[in-house]
């Protein structure tokens, strides 16, 4: 495969090369009929002694580690399962469960009508990495970075990261 996309922390790896391209923004996702879900804007104090569905680390471990983080400064409790493995099980979780995730801002476009994403006051962030070969040729590269700009520019919590190709 020449190219990859991931929530990830830049890495080195022979044949790799891994460029963060953008940050991302998250917001909560909870019932419709939860108190929080009346809220234009939630702060993550507001989680405070919650269930919070999270993908497991072996899935996602940028994403655990900042909830990880995050759960221990505002007191939430993480809760993951072996069977959570995409966010399309993570919030049909969080639907059932009565519960609530923090979610990446692209991904909340695509839940259901009985959930609801809220933005969060000063947004953790995800970053997103570019994974290519490293023999990948530079003029490939640098189509890539104009075809993410635009793409970026209509993602909803994204914001592309300034830098080379």
């Amino acid at each position: 495969m020449d190219v990859g996309y991931a929530y990830a922390e830049p890495f080195e790896r022979a044949g790799i090369e891994a460029l963060p391209i953008a940050t991302i923004e998250n917001k909560v996702v909870v019932p419709k009929t939860h108190p929080l879900a009346k809220l234009p804007i939630v702060n993550l104090r507001q989680l405070r002694g919650m269930d919070c569905i999270c993908l497991p680390q072996d899935v996602s471990p940028q994403l655990f580690c900042t909830m990880k983080q995050l759960a221990s400064q505002y007191d939430f409790n993480i809760i993951t399962r072996s069977d959570i493995r995409n966010f399309y099980n993570q919030v049909a979780y969080v639907e059932s469960q009565y519960s609530a995730a923090i979610v990446a801002s692209p991904a909340c476009e695509l839940i259901s009508k009985n959930l609801r994403a809220i933005s969060i006051e000063g947004s953790p962030l995800l970053k997103l990495v570019r994974m290519t070969r490293s023999d990948i040729s530079q003029r490939f590269k640098k189509r890539l970075r104009e075809l993410e700009i635009v793409y970026l520019e209509k993602l909803p919590g994204a914001r592309a990261i300034p830098g080379e190709v």
